[in-house]
């Protein structure tokens, strides 16, 4: 079996054919952990299930939390750019 791969997800704003709001995660981030033979499965942002995390994080083989701007540099060893600092 291909390991299994967590992605956490988000709320989107959009979507076609789907009712309510959707979540979502880059396509890139499932292909991508595909292609390097794992087994992506999404994670969505549901505050309930939040008691069952520990649980699930035992049963998967690896967790991929993609970044954004609110994600600060230093905790991947990374300098902060000037914009990220002051605003820039």
């Amino acid at each position: 079996m291909n390991p299994l791969v967590l992605i956490v997800g988000r709320l989107a704003t959009e979507a076609k054919g789907v009712r309510g709001e959707p979540y979502a995660a880059g396509r890139r981030y499932f292909e991508s952990v595909a292609r390097a033979g794992g087994m992506p499965l999404m994670l969505p942002p549901i505050t309930s299930l939040i008691d069952d995390i520990p649980d699930l994080l035992r049963q998967v083989d690896a967790v991929v939390l993609h970044g954004g701007g609110d994600v600060d540099p230093r905790r991947y060893g990374q300098e902060p750019s000037a914009e990220q600092l002051y605003g820039i």
